[in-house]
């Protein structure tokens, strides 16, 4: 039972990381989008509105996670 609940314990650690590194990424990218757009209301108002769709749509959680700007510029252009 000790080796079952460790292993659980290793697991939840490890999505743990990935959740954190992909929540990590989500703000890192949100920010220099915004930083960016500067005082164009347009722009902003286009990021707060389309972001977090596109985000997901681009951001693969797996063995190694992926984001694939391509998809997501071309989401967020839509």
């Amino acid at each position: 039972m000790s080796n079952f609940i460790k292993f659980l314990a290793l697991l939840s650690l490890a999505i743990g990381v990935r959740v954190y590194s992909k929540s990590s990424s989500h703000d890192d990218i949100k920010t220099q989008l915004l930083t960016a757009c500067e005082d164009n209301e347009r722009c902003v108002d286009a990021v707060n509105e389309k972001y977090d769709a596109c985000f997901e749509n681009a951001y693969t959680m797996g063995r190694r996670s992926r984001f694939n700007e391509d998809q997501f510029m071309k989401c967020m252009a839509e």
